[in-house]
This record gives C-alpha cells, structure tokens and sequence, in this order.
C-alpha cells in the first residue's frame, strides 16, 4: 500500500513538472536518459524505489526484460529499459526494442 502511496506521488509530481525546469531534466545523464539520477529529491529516491519495485516484480513473475515510460501530453519525462530479451541471453531490453 506505501509503494502505490510513493509510486502516485512520484507519477504525479512528474506529470506536474514537480518543479522542474529543462536544465534539470538533463542533470545526470542526457537528454534522451530520463531515470531516477536526472531528478532532485525527493523524487529521485520515490522514483529509484520504483524501480526496485519494478525489478522485484519482473523477478516474481518471470518477466526477462520490459521498459516502462511516463508521458506527459507530449513530453516523456520518464523512461527506463530493465533486463534482457530473453532469458538466458545477455542481450539487453533498450528504450527501441519492439
């Protein structure tokens, strides 16, 4: 129940803009990088238990690889590729993998 509480709050904070501007969406990594290190706290650590989340849930259910996005209107200001293809193989899921 805590991790839905954090996981809206981050969602809506993003959605929102959380007050942001352009310069820190592109703090720690480029433009096109949009995970956890480009945001402040306390947003960056709701969005890095998100992602653990999201790993222990890919885990559970025997899930090789996914890649999740958050947009707004136009804009993505979320995005993460986790795991690989295909189990066994080291060949990662990218932002571009179909």
């Amino acid at each position: 129940m805590i991790k839905n509480f954090y996981v809206m709050t981050a969602l809506l904070l993003l959605m929102t803009g959380g007050g942001l501007t352009a310069a820190d969406e592109t703090k720690g990594g480029t433009a096109d990088s949009k995970t956890s290190a480009n945001y402040p706290e306390p947003i960056r650590q709701i969005l890095q238990d998100f992602e653990q989340y999201a790993e222990k849930s890919m885990k559970e259910w025997h899930i090789p690889g996914m890649a999740i996005g958050i947009v707004s209107g136009d804009n993505v200001i979320y995005a993460r590729a986790f795991g690989v293809k295909v189990i066994g193989d080291e060949d990662p899921v990218n932002l571009d993998t179909p």
